[in-house]
C-alpha cells in the first residue's frame, strides 16, 4: 500500500475499482530465471483493477519495489490497447503454424514490456522522490 497509495494519480480514468492482493504461492519464471513480482489483470468493460504481488517482491529493494508498482501501473493505461492488439493478433494468425504464432506473440510480449518500462522509467523521473 505504501507505494501504491502515492501512485493512485497513474490508474486511468476509466479505472473505478483497483484491488490489491497477495499471493505467496507464485513461483513462475519470467523467462530471464526471475519469479514473478507483481501481475495486473483488468475487465476494462467493468472498470476494474486487479494487482497481485508474489513472494519475490518484498525481497525487492525500496526503490525496486516503487518501480515495480510504476510499471504495473504503466500496464493497466496500456492494456486497453495491448490486450485488443493481442486479440487482434491472434486472429490475424489462425492458420499459422504454433511455431509462427508463439514467435510473434513473443515478440509482441518483450516489445509491450519495453514500451511499458519506457513509459515507466520516464513517469518515475517525473514523480516526486521517494526517499
Amino acid at each position: 500500500k505504501k507505494h501504491l497509495l502515492p501512485l493512485e494519480v497513474l490508474l486511468p480514468g476509466w479505472c473505478r475499482e483497483c484491488t490489491i492482493m497477495w499471493c505467496d504461492s507464485r513461483q513462475v519464471s519470467d523467462g530471464a530465471g526471475q519469479s514473478d513480482t507483481a501481475e495486473i489483470s483488468t475487465s476494462y468493460e467493468y472498470r476494474d483493477v486487479g494487482i497481485t504481488f508474489f513472494p519475490r517482491f518484498v525481497s525487492l529493494p525500496e526503490d525496486v519495489q516503487h518501480a515495480v508498482c510504476i510499471h504495473e501501473l504503466c500496464h493497466v493505461t496500456i492494456c486497453v490497447l495491448s490486450d485488443y492488439a493481442d486479440s487482434e493478433l491472434s486472429r490475424c494468425l489462425l492458420g499459422s503454424t504454433d511455431a509462427h504464432q508463439g514467435a510473434v506473440h513473443e515478440e509482441y510480449r518483450m516489445r509491450l514490456e519495453a514500451t511499458t518500462q519506457d513509459f515507466a522509467t520516464l513517469i518515475a523521473k517525473l514523480l516526486p522522490s521517494t526517499k
